[in-house]
């Protein structure tokens, strides 16, 4: 995955879409080192080292406003956009 592909996915984040792809969250975080644990229903969770997120997927591919809210919060992806400028 390139850098400039997760700039882009991570501005499209911080806009808060009402809705993302699964594959799209899913980019930005393996950038950010979690890889897809398990899953448990509609729940993905996601691991890196002893942290989890856990993410709602509907309809089997996209991701809810309040998950990428949380995301980008959690990840501070602001600090880390504008720090790639």
């Amino acid at each position: 995955m390139s850098k400039s592909k997760v700039i882009k996915l991570v501005r499209k984040m911080l806009n808060l879409p009402s809705q993302m792809r699964k594959e799209e969250v899913e980019t930005v975080l393996k950038f950010f080192g979690y890889k897809r644990g398990r899953v448990r229903g509609d729940h993905f969770i996601y691991v890196k080292g002893e942290y989890e997120i856990t993410i709602r997927i509907r309809k089997g591919r996209m991701v809810e406003k309040i998950y990428i809210k949380h995301l980008r919060d959690l990840l501070d992806l602001e600090e880390w956009y504008e720090s790639q400028k």
